[in-house]
C-alpha cells in the first residue's frame, strides 16, 4: 500500500472522531451549540416548567443577538453589551437576571465540552437600568384604618397576614 493510500484509509477511519472534535470546537455557532450540548444536558435535569421557560427565554432574548456568532468570536464586553441593552430595553430586573445566569451556564458548558477557554462569565453583572418591580407597603396609619373597618373575624386574618408578610389577600377571605 502506498503512503497516500495509508493516509486516504486513515482519514476514513478518523473521520468520525474529527467531526465529533470539530462540533465541540469554539467554531461552532452559538445556537447549533446551545441547542445541542447544551440543550441536550440541562433538559435531561431540568422540569418541564422550567425547561420550557429557559428554553423560551434563550430563543427570544438570546438567539437574535448571538445565533449566528461562533463561541470563540463572543467576547465578555460582547456579552455585558446584550445584558446593558436588555437592562434599558423594557425587560424586567428578574428576566435579565436569568439571561445573565443563562449565559454564564451556556459558557461553562462549553468550557467543560472543551469548545473554549476559561470563562468570563462569572464576570458578567446585571445593569442597574433594569427595571425592579415596586413592593408598595401599608403605612401604620394606612394598617390601622384597615383593621378599624374589618370585624373581629376579618382583623384576625389582616394580622396574621401581615405578621407573615403576605402580599395578596383574597378580599373573600375577610367578609
Amino acid at each position: 500500500m502506498r503512503k497516500s493510500e495509508a493516509q486516504a484509509k486513515l482519514d476514513k477511519i478518523l473521520a468520525p472522531i474529527n467531526s465529533a472534535q470539530d462540533a465541540l470546537s469554539g467554531d461552532q455557532r452559538f445556537k447549533d451549540f446551545v441547542e445541542g450540548p447544551y440543550f441536550g444536558f440541562y433538559l435531561r435535569k431540568w422540569k418541564n416548567s422550567t425547561a420550557g421557560n429557559n428554553v423560551n427565554r434563550i430563543k427570544v432574548y438570546l438567539f437574535p443577538a448571538l445565533a449566528d456568532r461562533r463561541l470563540n468570536e463572543v467576547s465578555r464586553d460582547d456579552l455585558q453589551a446584550i445584558l446593558d441593552e436588555k437592562g434599558s430595553a423594557d425587560l424586567s430586573f428578574s428576566v435579565v437576571d436569568h439571561l445573565r445566569w443563562d449565559l454564564k451556564q451556556i459558557f461553562e458548558v462549553a468550557i467543560a465540552e472543551g469548545c473554549i477557554q476559561p470563562t468570563f462569565g462569572a464576570l458578567l453583572f446585571t445593569p442597574k437600568e433594569a427595571k425592579r418591580p415596586v413592593h408598595p407597603s401599608m403605612s401604620i396609619e394606612e394598617v390601622i384604618r384597615c383593621l378599624a373597618v374589618l370585624e373581629p373575624r376579618g382583623r384576625l386574618i389582616v394580622r396574621l397576614a401581615l405578621m407573615a408578610g403576605i402580599e395578596k389577600l383574597e378580599t373573600s377571605l375577610l367578609m
